[in-house]
């Protein structure tokens, strides 16, 4: 239940027994204060591994139901104490029915060569107000044909804020025009997950990298590409690893293993079952995606710079906190901007801005080989503070958090 309909509930409650004090019939001493006691009596649960009873208003039937003064009037509290505690037993079900409904998304284009996974990902989180919270990729499975059109997709997707985690079912459609999207929350101290996956975004605009020159049909008459996208150390030294990047497709030689990449499975197939899925799909290729070649050593002085190659989340805010975004030089002047408003400044405070800021505190776990980063800059816009945990094993960012 969230916190509008909290007080909402507050509020007619409180006018409900206001009601109930004006009309009764008795006089009484602290009549007011003892109809807020029997509403809170009634509402009164008990909840026992998340099984609510109706306590308090088992009370009220054993031990208050008669009262000799004003019984009528501290009935109808009591009874609204129990309207109270079925409406916060139930509404929260109903909140969850409605937002657990199967969702329907029509595609942007129903092409995968003409159109854009990034694309379709930002028209999927406006349409579900999903807002700028951290989106995770942790499935993808797509089948296309020999022109591009999809025969099956689907997406598992997680969305990360600071009290719930929501966890997306997407899948195409029959008609394969829309997407329909099932989505159900789990609470944040409930939630574990001990593998590390990639923003959505970042594996989707790598696959839009992907031209139907780069798939090699061969006769086949589907295409279907499977990523969980983890990025992983791969170190598996075949002849079907290829890069996909803005240069094109590029084999990969066995001496440039190991690296840290997303990887893609790409198999083919002249069948498709009832649900659209190839039959007897022979895996041919591995597209090797945001391939990272050369590992920085982690250090204090590095960690920075391994955090930005995985988070374009925080390569984006440092962009705006340093160089150009924060201050600049004209005709002898010199200007420092925060939160869009530009400052003349002496020479000494200009350059001690761009030497000294950001602000960056870095702690090490070696036990756990965790790296806690906070960084902090007054300059540039909102927000001024970046902190992230980056796993020294995985080299993953955890815990991202603006404010």
């Amino acid at each position: 239940m969230n916190n509008t309909t909290q007080l909402i509930m507050l509020f007619l409650s409180i006018i409900f027994v206001l009601v109930l004090y004006r009309k009764s019939k008795e006089e009484e001493q602290l009549l007011l204060l003892k109809l807020f006691g029997f509403t809170f009596l009634g509402a009164f649960m008990l909840d026992i591994n998340g099984l609510k009873l109706p306590l308090g208003f088992a009370i009220f039937l054993l031990f208050f139901r008669s009262p000799r003064v004003n019984a009528k009037t501290k009935n109808s509290a009591a009874y609204l104490g129990l309207v109270i505690f079925m409406l916060v037993v139930f509404i929260p079900k109903i909140e969850n029915m409605i937002y657990e409904r199967t969702q329907h998304v029509e595609l942007l284009d129903t092409n995968f060569y003409s159109g854009s996974l990034v694309e379709e990902m930002k028209h999927l989180k406006n349409q579900l107000n999903m807002d700028d919270n951290r989106i995770e990729i942790h499935d993808l499975d797509l089948t296309i044909n020999q022109d591009g059109t999809y025969e099956n997709l689907r997406l598992q997707l997680e969305e990360q804020n600071y009290e719930d985690t929501v966890n997306y079912n997407i899948d195409l459609s029959h008609d394969r025009k829309n997407l329909e999207v099932k989505r159900f929350k789990v609470k944040s101290e409930e939630y574990v997950n001990d593998n590390t996956f990639t923003e959505a975004e970042l594996v989707l605009g790598n696959l839009d990298l992907i031209t139907n020159s780069m798939l090699n049909f061969e006769g086949e008459a589907y295409t279907q590409l499977k990523t969980d996208g983890q990025r992983v150390s791969y170190e598996v030294r075949e002849n079907r690893n290829f890069q996909i990047s803005t240069a094109g497709k590029n084999k990969v030689e066995n001496s440039q293993l190991p690296v840290r990449t997303i990887f893609v499975d790409v198999c083919h197939s002249n069948e498709l079952d009832e649900l659209r899925n190839p039959l007897k799909c022979e895996y041919k290729e591995r597209f090797l995606l945001d391939m990272l070649p050369n590992e920085l050593e982690l250090t204090d002085s590095t960690v920075l710079d391994v955090a930005r190659q995985v988070s374009s989340e925080i390569d984006e805010w440092l962009v705006k906190h340093t160089g150009d975004s924060i201050a600049y030089e004209k005709n002898g002047e010199f200007v420092l901007i925060e939160d869009g408003k530009e400052e003349k400044v002496q020479e000494s405070e200009y350059i001690m801005a761009l030497k000294e800021t950001p602000r960056t505190t870095i702690t090490h776990n070696e036990q756990n080989n965790i790296w806690d980063v906070t960084i902090e800059n007054p300059y540039g816009n909102a927000p001024h503070k970046c902190e992230f945990m980056l796993n020294g094993e995985t080299r993953e960012v955890h815990e991202l958090k603006f404010r």
